[in-house]
């Protein structure tokens, strides 16, 4: 996640860095519960405008955003967090 926030940062952009944050935070925090509600927030995964749509003008920044999404969404699988919608956007950045 927090490579995430640092393309954000690179970039300079604010998409989706409340939501990480939140996320990072209750991780810290070891809170599952508020956890799972941050992770499957539209902010993230749902449509126009999610973080996962994000695009970018520099080719290598959209690269490794995408493989940071990537490895973001593989992670949320292995510790057992199922949701289709994760799901369809991890083949997404993988294939793309």
């Amino acid at each position: 996640m927090t490579e995430l926030k640092n393309i954000g940062t690179k970039i300079g952009t604010s998409v989706g860095q409340q939501e990480l944050t939140n996320i990072l935070a209750s991780a810290i925090q070891k809170d599952a519960q508020l956890f799972r509600k941050y992770v499957s927030t539209n902010e993230l995964f749902g449509g126009a405008g999610a973080l996962w749509e994000f695009e970018c003008r520099d080719t290598k920044l959209q690269s490794e955003f995408k493989n940071k999404f990537n490895k973001f969404c593989h992670d949320l699988i292995n510790i057992g967090i199922k949701n289709r919608r994760i799901e369809q956007v991890m083949s997404y950045t993988k294939d793309s």
